[in-house]
């Protein structure tokens, strides 16, 4: 293979983790990023701004579209690593205070302790207690009264609502309908409108070259009138257009319909023979967030592919789905 660019044995994981960042890759190397000053210490760099830098273009090795996946990779597995947690969590990486904004991570006891005549005596758990708690707890931000939430109440709940929803995938359809429905609340009478308006205007430029020709308007009059409605006839075109393409995006969700069923049908079917390590690959698909508030309400947004097949690599669409509000 490639040896390093430095004096080195072997590749390390920051060479690698550097590379991966420096948009230098994909074209793009950024000049005035630190900046030098010489002290009585000795000489000291400095973080500039990024608004600072001046953007220089360079030939790229890789396209912007791979070096911005390649980022958008970065950030998810740094988020979803495993790291050094030793005890399962189902709601891992998706659960998210609603208070203060910060994730919920789990927090696993291992063994309980009491006090008998002035002795204190500690005992091991066979099973270690697993709670979910705020980070924002851990910064006294005071979000909530009660931080800890056991877990397994709550990842039960969220299993069974998402595994109902995707069982009954009309409930899918209903949210999609209702949200084109709410889109597209009079797009055809407005694209109608505009349409009729855009006639009325492209009729008056015809009359002023009509008037011009006659005679009956000067050189400059008839310059500025025309300037004034070719400024208006691509305003409305481009109103038509935003409409018409309105309507087709309508219409190519409606024709996915036949994909999410299938999708919700064939996972749906095999939720209930899921590992506990497979459910939670399955939650991390499916589910976009899960949000809890101060009174332990929960706001589960799911995330349903276009696709009927479900991969790791399948982009799911930003429709909210399915949100419904779920108390503990």
């Amino acid at each position: 293979g490639f040896p390093p660019a430095r004096s080195t044995k072997r590749w390390h994981t920051s060479h690698v983790y550097r590379i991966l960042g420096n948009e230098t890759y994909k074209g793009l190397w950024n000049y005035g990023q630190t900046r030098k000053i010489s002290t009585e210490d000795g000489r000291r760099v400095y973080d500039q701004p990024r608004e600072t830098w001046i953007e220089v273009a360079v030939p790229p090795l890789v396209d912007g579209e791979t070096w911005d996946r390649a980022q958008k990779l970065k950030k998810e597995r740094q988020v979803k690593s495993k790291r050094n947690t030793k005890v399962f969590y189902l709601l891992q990486h998706l659960m998210r205070c609603s208070e203060c904004g910060m994730l919920f991570g789990g927090k696993s006891l291992s063994s309980t302790s009491t006090t008998r005549g002035g002795r204190r005596y500690r005992h091991e758990l066979a099973t270690p207690l697993r709670y979910y708690r705020c980070y924002g707890s851990d910064q006294r931000l005071r979000c909530r009264e009660r931080p800890y939430i056991r877990a397994e109440r709550l990842e039960g709940l969220v299993w069974s609502e998402v595994r109902h929803v995707l069982q009954n995938p009309d409930l899918i359809l209903a949210a999609i309908e209702s949200i084109d429905s709410r889109k597209g609340d009079g797009l055809a009478e407005k694209m109608a409108g505009v349409e009729r308006e855009l006639r009325h205007v492209q009729q008056q430029d015809d009359r002023a070259i009509d008037l011009f020709v006659a005679g009956k308007i000067s050189e400059r009059q008839f310059g500025r009138q025309r300037g004034l409605i070719s400024e208006r006839i691509d305003s409305l075109r481009t109103k038509v257009d935003d409409y018409r393409a309105r309507q087709a995006a309508t219409a190519d969700r409606r024709l996915a319909m036949e994909n999410i069923l299938a999708w919700a049908k064939e996972i749906g079917e095999g939720m209930d023979d899921m590992s506990p390590e497979q459910r939670r690959r399955a939650l991390r698909e499916v589910v976009e967030g899960v949000t809890i508030d101060r009174h332990n309400k929960l706001d589960i947004t799911l995330a349903v592919p276009v696709e009927k097949s479900l991969s790791i690599d399948s982009r799911p669409s930003r429709w909210p789905a399915w949100e419904r509000p779920t108390a503990l």
